[in-house]
């Protein structure tokens, strides 16, 4: 139930940001407020649909549930059902700019919505393997404030326990509240298999956990709470530097299926796919500022064990 709430917030916060913009706009259509109305209930109704497909970040029509995306239920809210299921049957996967004008134009006037706002309105779902680099790139991000830890940690006097536990216990906790909240990014929008469910519960509970095993280390006389940070922070940098690199070099050598062009037909309509590309996508230059980062992080480190030696 949570981790459906998660994974479905992305959708709503984009439909709560694309009525208030739309709603900001004057109108007098008749129509038009209808549909944004409807536009809100099917917001708080979170009847989204899945994408069970292994398709990239892509919209979604109709399911195979039956569940409606924004702009079609706003359709179905209508009355026009015939025109949802010509789309579902010819461009299912198409974004609004995608389909064919001259079977959205009757609609789109009806509606008091202009086509923008239609493609405005229009989440999109992503794809089974998107989350794995999302991960990657998150992960090499969240060692730098833990690498950050570490070193406050180092600097504090040995005998300040409390201090240093309460540090410790603080910082750990808001990064595991930044994680739970940013699940819904990194995670997909489709159902949920167990290795993905399994990377949700070691991102979410993996700091916390081992930070609280580190504490019970030192408490028990098992580890040396004078070393133990410069220690954690060098393992930070080297994971965080390992994992940027392997997402750079990933998203210079993946490369993305081309999109079908619309050409000089008016009626074109796209493939079933939608023009989606079926490759994730990669942030390449923030994974070059988080390998920049973690290299710093490790490189600090290594001189401050140097010293210490």
């Amino acid at each position: 139930m949570t981790r459906r709430w998660l994974i479905d917030l992305p959708t709503r916060i984009h439909l709560w940001t694309a009525e208030q913009e739309i709603r900001h706009r004057t109108s007098s259509h008749p129509e038009r407020l209808r549909n944004l109305d409807v536009l809100r209930e099917y917001r708080k109704s979170r009847a989204f649909p899945r994408n069970d497909t292994s398709l990239g970040r892509t919209p979604y029509f109709v399911d195979r549930a039956g569940r409606h995306c924004a702009v079609g239920q706003l359709m179905r809210g209508s009355g026009d059902e015939q025109l949802v299921r010509r789309i579902a049957a010819d461009a299912n996967l198409a974004r609004i700019d995608d389909m064919d004008p001259v079977v959205l134009s009757g609609w789109t006037e009806r509606s008091g919505l202009t086509k923008r706002e239609l493609a405005r309105i229009q989440p999109q779902y992503p794809n089974e393997t998107q989350w794995v680099v999302n991960l990657m790139l998150w992960t090499s991000f969240l060692m730098i404030p833990y690498a950050l830890l570490a070193a406050g940690l180092n600097r504090m006097p040995p005998d300040r326990r409390e201090a240093r536990m309460t540090v410790l216990a603080g910082t750990v906790a808001l990064l595991t509240a930044l994680t739970f909240v940013a699940c819904p990014y990194v995670l997909p929008g489709g159902e949920p298999a167990a290795l993905v469910t399994a990377a949700w519960f070691v991102a979410l509970l993996g700091p916390a956990i081992v930070a609280f095993l580190l504490v019970n280390q030192v408490r028990r006389g098992r580890a040396d709470p004078v070393t133990l940070p410069g220690t954690a922070g060098l393992v930070m940098g080297a994971v965080g530097s390992v994992l940027a690199a392997a997402y750079v070099v990933l998203g210079l050598l993946w490369t993305p299926e081309p999109e079908p062009q619309r050409g000089s037909d008016p009626l074109w309509v796209p493939p079933p796919s939608g023009g989606a590309s079926s490759t994730p996508g990669f942030l390449v230059p923030a994974g070059l500022v988080g390998l920049v980062a973690g290299l710093v992080v490790l490189v600090g480190f290594v001189r401050l064990r140097r010293r210490t030696a």
